[in-house]
């Protein structure tokens, strides 16, 4: 047990980042691309569904029309995977989110 939790916690603490991709389409044609680093595929999700609901609120909150009309938008690891289409992935995110009792987008 100690030897699998020792070769464990030395794996994840070996991880490198690792650079994921944001594309955003937006209404008007456009496509913004960020490039962005984080440890995991789970901490990168984790980032756009924090990006995504900042963007939600901003759309919500904004008076004068000037906020980013996004028609969609994408996470894509280093690999090429497209994050927030990966069901089991988004599932963990969810849990985790529950765990911590922290809510995306407030409810009004």
């Amino acid at each position: 047990m100690v030897l699998a939790l020792a070769v464990c916690f030395t794996w994840s603490c070996n991880e490198k980042p690792r650079q994921y991709t944001i594309v955003e389409n937006h209404t008007d044609g456009n496509q913004v691309i960020e490039k962005f680093v984080a440890p995991n595929d789970t901490v990168a999700l984790s980032q756009y569904l924090d990006r995504m609901s900042k963007i939600v609120m901003e759309a919500m909150t904004d008076t004068t029309g000037n906020a980013a009309k996004i028609e969609s938008m994408f996470v894509i690891s280093p690999d090429g995977d497209t994050l927030n289409t990966n069901q089991e992935l988004m599932n963990v995110i969810a849990e985790q989110i529950q765990k911590s009792g922290q809510n995306a987008v407030p409810v009004p």
